[in-house]
């Protein structure tokens, strides 16, 4: 190396461009933390899915490198350094003791304002502008290993579609591996094409996987979680892992976290192919459900039917009810609605489905009126965790709720608000599932069968507020749902009876 040494200071001190014959550079060879991770190389990014491991799979080497333990080429114990943006210390703490790490190496970065204590600082920094602090940070600790979760959100500038905010932080990155003889792991979501491969689903611009010399790309298969390297400046083929996700016990005594069990070499696994089985999976899905709206549509043609009917011949062409709900809600053009059978005159209500030309379903007209029944959809966010159904009493405009309805019942809901007009019945229900979609409806009712299964009288105070509609949907769950719904259809029609 003598010769470039001395061609490469004569360019610094002349200020000029030098040609270097190409046999003075030493070959490199790849350097190994893990037989997946490459070590003082540059940047390798974990790509994949949330909750399938790429954090965990991170952790587990930082464990392993912290005592030393790592198969590749660090063979004693060193430091990490953690840039965490998903996940609090307090959360990754645990799961980290649980995997014995020596703590004593586990470094996490702090940025605080003016006035701010550590436990009030942000634990990331705003890359490239703040890559001095963190070089230093690496220099005077000694790191080894760095990990990035989530790497985008370390990025100064947040659009992450920009291959101009991208490509000059893993640029960076890939300088401070190099220069400081560590791994970096950036931890990156995908995105929701998957029919293209592993390396095609990578979220945002196409540098995130141009500038980062190794991507390892996340799968879950039908049997378990792996991961395949699917870019690599470095090495040859594509060798994949799997391994499974576990609960291990924490230092609190009766509490566990998730941890990853030690990965496994699986020569089988492909997860370009994987990814496109699920993509195929998705779109059979949507088929089927487009599928199961023709059925539905031509069945109505022939004219109104019952429910149970209809179910009876949805099961003989191998439907199940909720692809049958779904697409009775999801019909259009024509719409399907759902309605009291007028020629009903049993116990409790039958429900008819039927084609209609309007754009949504018109008025429910189970009470047999004239009167308008107007429907207010109100989005409440995207998170809410509650299924809450309020109605009016028209005598006393004041406005009843349930707001213990559905707590916890549901993780995706909708906030319905509902008017009954009903001038032949002087009740309000404030439990009224008649336009929820079915899914959600399922979901409720299997939190019902579970509350019951714990205290058969737990629906004791809901079921006189359920209405009709909902009640008949007890009835077709069967079971202890069924049986309920059946007494309160029965203490009704007595209540109705005496004060006839």
């Amino acid at each position: 190396m003598h010769n470039i040494d001395m061609q490469a200071a004569q360019a610094r001190t002349s200020k000029q461009v030098a040609a270097i014959r190409l046999d003075s550079f030493d070959v490199i060879e790849p350097h190994l933390l893990e037989p997946w991770l490459i070590l003082g190389m540059g940047t390798t990014l974990y790509s994949g899915d949330n909750g399938i491991g790429k954090s965990a799979t991170a952790l587990w080497t930082a464990a392993r490198v912290t005592k030393g333990t790592c198969s590749g080429e660090l063979q004693e114990p060193a430091n990490v350094l953690l840039l965490l943006s998903e996940d609090a210390p307090g959360i990754i703490r645990p799961k980290l003791e649980a995997l014995h790490a020596d703590m004593s190496r586990v470094y996490v970065v702090v940025c605080t304002q003016p006035g701010e204590t550590a436990i009030e600082g942000t634990t990331y920094l705003q890359l490239p502008r703040q890559g001095k602090e963190l070089e230093a940070l690496i220099a005077s600790n000694h790191i080894r290993l760095m990990i990035l979760d989530a790497l985008a959100d370390c990025f100064e500038h947040p659009d992450i579609n920009k291959t101009e905010n991208v490509a000059p932080v893993l640029t960076f990155l890939n300088h401070l591996s190099s220069k400081y003889g560590m791994a970096v792991i950036g931890i990156h979501h995908t995105n929701k094409n998957l029919l293209d491969g592993a390396k095609n689903a990578v979220r945002g611009s196409k540098a995130f996987t141009d500038k980062s010399r190794q991507v390892v790309s996340f799968i879950k298969t039908d049997d378990a979680y792996g991961f395949q390297v699917t870019k690599s400046n470095f090495m040859e083929g594509a060798p994949a892992w799997h391994y499974t996700l576990e609960s291990a016990p924490t230092s609190t005594p009766g509490k566990t976290t998730g941890i990853i069990s030690t990965p496994i070499p699986d020569d089988d696994l492909d997860v370009d192919r994987e990814m496109r089985k699920s993509a195929n999976l998705e779109e059979d899905r949507q088929s089927s459900a487009g599928e199961v709206i023709d059925w539905l549509t031509d069945y109505l043609r022939e004219g109104a039917a019952p429910f149970n009917d209809i179910w009876a011949a949805a099961k003989e062409e191998g439907y199940s009810k909720v692809q049958l709900r779904n697409a009775q809600h999801r019909a259009s053009n024509p719409c399907i609605e759902s309605i009291a059978d007028p020629t009903y005159s049993g116990r409790g209500q039958r429900r008819i489905w039927r084609l209609s030309n309007s754009v949504h379903p018109s008025p429910d007209t189970q009470m047999n009126t004239n009167e308008h029944k107007s429907e207010t959809v109100a989005a409440v966010g995207e998170t809410i965790s509650n299924q809450l159904v309020f109605t009016s009493d028209t005598n006393t405009n004041e406005h009843k709720s349930e707001t213990q309805a559905a707590v916890g019942e549901t993780n995706t809901s909708q906030l319905l608000l509902t008017e009954d007009m009903r001038s032949n019945e002087n009740k309000s229900y404030s439990l009224n599932l008649d336009h929820v979609e079915p899914v959600v409806v399922d979901d409720i009712l299997a939190g019902y069968r579970k509350k019951l299964a714990a205290d058969p009288s737990a629906l004791d105070a809901k079921l006189p507020r359920m209405s009709p509609v909902t009640l008949e949907m007890l009835t077709q769950h069967g079971g202890l749902l069924k049986q309920l719904a059946d007494r309160e259809f029965q203490r009704r029609a007595d209540s109705f009876t005496s004060a006839s």
